[in-house]
């Protein structure tokens, strides 16, 4: 068994330092890593020690405007042009996993397979430095909002999920050969909830793994465009900054998921941003 590993990376070369460690410290046997890492112009030698401590990396170089989807939609397109993998992992440079990681990723990916007859999606949770969750995996928040969503915490079983952050995600290639890379339309984020959608909207299954396998710190949970503290100037640039939502691309998004619907999503960000205090 071949997995693609794609990884991106910018400026945090002690964190993607050990991101790597645990990578090649899984329980695993009879199964290949093949590692495709985007550097997008990271200036602090991350390249560097990477090449010289697992010189067979495949290092990828970007040109600092890639961000993480970009970086990923790069890193997928060298892997599938490197060679023929049964899987491909998204790994986020942040996210420590746990050394029976993989096992249990590929492990519930052949029960869902054995039960169902269907390849599906599998997705890991993370929890953070005090045992609490992270990221994972989302399911349907309420039946008449068609994009609320909310965080299912993982348990002991196996658990069928909508959509995903893209922090630890196994997908099989024959996913792959459905939905194709993640959407160039995003920049940083979206990609990742987006690819969950759109594999969900296909009827490929998604499934949580059971129990915590890695580690990742939860990052700024309010962000800048919400806060009623700055002004809206403010706000409205670090909408449209590419870690916000541009509303460009967030007017994309809508189009695709909400049908009829989007313009009601679309000025919904847009009155968050005004009037910030009323959530």
């Amino acid at each position: 068994m071949e997995i693609a590993i794609l990884i991106a990376c910018y400026n945090r070369e002690q964190i993607t330092l050990n991101s790597l460690k645990a990578l090649f410290n899984q329980k695993l046997s009879n199964v290949k890593l093949n590692v495709f890492l985007v550097d997008d112009g990271s200036t602090d030698g991350t390249s560097e020690s990477v090449k010289k401590l697992y010189p067979f990396v495949k290092i990828i170089k970007g040109n600092g405007n890639l961000f993480w989807n970009g970086s990923m939609r790069l890193a997928w397109e060298y892997a599938i042009n490197s060679g023929n993998f049964d899987f491909y992992l998204w790994l986020n440079d942040d996210t420590i996993l746990f050394e029976n990681a993989l096992q249990i990723l590929i492990e519930s990916f052949e029960t869902v397979k054995n039960i169902s007859g269907k390849q599906a999606i599998i997705v890991g949770s993370t929890n953070d430095n005090e045992g609490c969750f992270s990221y994972g995996g989302r399911i349907k928040k309420n039946s008449y909002d068609v994009l609320a969503s909310k965080w299912l915490f993982p348990t002991e079983k196996i658990q069928p999920i909508k959509t995903f952050n893209g922090n630890i995600v196994l997908v099989p290639h024959s996913a792959y050969l459905k939905l194709g890379n993640l959407d160039r339309k995003f920049i940083h984020a979206m990609g990742d909830i987006d690819y969950g959608l759109r594999a969900s909207d296909k009827n490929i299954s998604i499934y949580l793994a059971p129990g915590y396998i890695g580690n990742c710190s939860r990052n700024v949970i309010q962000p800048a465009w919400t806060n009623p503290e700055i002004s809206f100037k403010e706000r409205l640039k670090n909408l449209n900054s590419p870690k916000g939502l541009p509303l460009k691309q967030w007017k994309y998004f809508v189009k695709q998921h909400t049908g009829i619907f989007w313009p009601f999503y679309y000025f919904k960000i847009i009155i968050r941003v005004l009037f910030p205090w009323i959530w």
